[in-house]
């Protein structure tokens, strides 16, 4: 059976996922309530109908111009492989960090990814803040003030869980490069709904942003 590619679109948000069955069936099984555009085909490289589920959900991405953001931070070069492991440990060293200087998260907890991952990681992991802490520890336990800079990103908001964020970088991507906007090496996470605050994955909300030069 050839596997059938959905696109749908609902209330601004994109989705494109492989499944098995017939155009009908998908449509009824979950795009019924959408505008959607179904193309049927098989998929070269897929592994098989039910191993190649792939879904990726984000918001039509728009234009903006960021303020300068006072940030608390501590930075991680790692695998690949191995980011998955080094968030939690690194966000407890921001925060205790701030902790003992009296400050207080001004939003939600962010990463700034300083390159573009190839083989590995170069971030930091970030609380916003009111005002700069002082710079205190060191190796892993290094924490210093940083500033997100007044810049013009292009922005998205993709649903779901952090399995997906890599696939809705490269959608991402495609909508940088069909606008022509040729976006930088760096870019930002802001994580506005995390497992902290809902258990359920696809409730979370992960704010993309990719900085535009110009």
């Amino acid at each position: 059976m050839p596997l059938v590619r959905v696109t749908a679109t609902q209330a601004g948000a994109l989705g494109t996922w492989w499944a098995a069955g017939t155009i009908e069936q998908e449509r009824s099984r979950y795009i019924a309530p959408l505008a959607a555009k179904v193309v049927e085909g098989p998929a070269l490289g897929w592994p098989g109908p039910r191993t190649c589920w792939e879904r990726t959900m984000i918001d039509t991405p728009q234009l903006h111009q960021t303020e300068p953001l006072h940030y608390a931070c501590t930075r991680r070069i790692v695998p690949l492989h191995a980011i998955a492991a080094v968030m939690g440990p690194a966000l407890t060293v921001v925060s205790t960090a701030m902790q003992a200087q009296g400050l207080q998260p001004s939003g939600p907890w962010f990463t700034h990814h300083l390159v573009r991952p190839v083989d590995h990681f170069d971030f930091e992991v970030c609380f916003p803040v009111a005002q700069p802490i002082v710079p205190t520890g060191a190796g892993d336990e290094a924490v210093y003030p940083g500033i997100w800079p007044a810049q013009r990103v292009a922005r998205t908001i993709y649903h779901g869980d952090y399995s997906g964020l890599p696939h809705a970088w490269g959608k991402f991507e495609q909508w940088i490069n069909a606008e022509s906007l040729g976006g930088g090496s760096e870019f930002w996470e802001v994580y506005s709904l995390n497992p902290n605050d809902d258990p359920d994955p696809s409730h979370w909300r992960t704010q993309l942003n990719w900085p535009i030069p110009g």
